[in-house]
């Protein structure tokens, strides 16, 4: 039985999508404001971002892909990193919790250290993460973000201009990220 070509074409197009990764990028796009934003999609797909300023790099990037059952956690401009290894803790801190991820470390395509954590995350998942990471991102703040043995940095949650707080991209996250399906 052959095939014609236009299921021919839908099958390379199926399986160029399929190899294919997904984009994470960690750097910042000229529209990131400084603070914290986030970006939606159609697709139950979130991304809650911090930028410490206008066109800096993302310090932190929290991705939810509920589409694939897929969350990552990346970020990039922290001091002190080693320009690559495995196994490296992101440690999110506030005095009464705290929210750990373990990935590695590698060159972005700039050539800066990047750490990248990403797993599957169906909904039970996406649950226990829920449980841990926003107790970290809803308390008073500011959050402490280390990675390894890098250099601490302090991410403000409160708007304090330029910088956007995180209440509204929060809850827009929150409610596609961790809402129901």
């Amino acid at each position: 039985m052959s095939i014609g070509f236009p299921q021919r074409l839908l099958l390379a197009a199926l399986t160029l999508a399929a190899l294919l990764p997904l984009p994470a990028p960690v750097t910042a796009d000229e529209g990131d404001p400084a603070g914290w934003s986030v970006v939606t999609d159609p697709r139950k797909r979130a991304f809650l971002r911090y930028v410490a300023e206008a066109g800096g790099p993302r310090l932190l990037h929290i991705g939810c892909l509920r589409d694939v059952d897929e969350f990552f956690v990346s970020s990039t401009g922290v001091e002190g990193l080693p320009d690559d290894g495995p196994g490296a803790g992101l440690t999110l801190t506030v005095p009464d919790a705290d929210y750990v991820i373990y990935g590695d470390i590698a060159q972005d395509d700039d050539g800066h250290p990047t750490f990248n954590a990403e797993f599957d995350a169906d909904t039970a998942e996406l649950e226990k993460v829920a449980a841990q990471l926003m107790p970290v991102l809803t308390a008073p703040g500011p959050v402490v973000l280390q990675i390894g043995n890098g250099t601490p940095v302090d991410l403000t949650l409160e708007d304090l201009p330029p910088r956007a707080g995180i209440a509204r991209p929060l809850a827009a996250f929150r409610k596609v990220c961790f809402g129901r399906k």
